[in-house]
């Protein structure tokens, strides 16, 4: 029952309706993550940012061919638009979540 999108260009929201259906969710975060860190990743974590989102990349959940372009990607993304964590800082982040909404019960 998982939505599908499929993209065609660099970036997840262009020619697609990923946007509409994410406001339609009332989404106001995305996690980013891939193959090709400098390339794709990047392209949708940018167009991510300026249709409002708030942007984590997943730095151990995403590569590039090259290591340098990664960091250097990595880097970029935490200056200008979003958070960069590791797959275990977000588990642990929505464990915590997780925790507080049981106690405040």
């Amino acid at each position: 029952q998982e939505r599908v999108v499929i993209k065609h260009r660099y970036s997840a929201f262009i020619n697609t309706d990923l946007n509409t259906v994410l406001k339609a969710k009332g989404i106001q975060s995305v996690l980013v993550c891939g193959v090709a860190t400098n390339v794709c990743v990047e392209t949708t974590t940018r167009d991510a940012y300026m249709f409002d989102y708030y942007v984590t990349m997943v730095e151990d959940c995403s590569a590039a061919y090259d290591a340098r372009l990664h960091e250097t990607t990595l880097e970029n993304i935490r200056r200008h638009f979003g958070l960069v964590a590791s797959s275990e800082e977000i588990i642990q982040t929505w464990r915590g979540i997780g925790q507080k909404k049981a106690a405040a019960l």
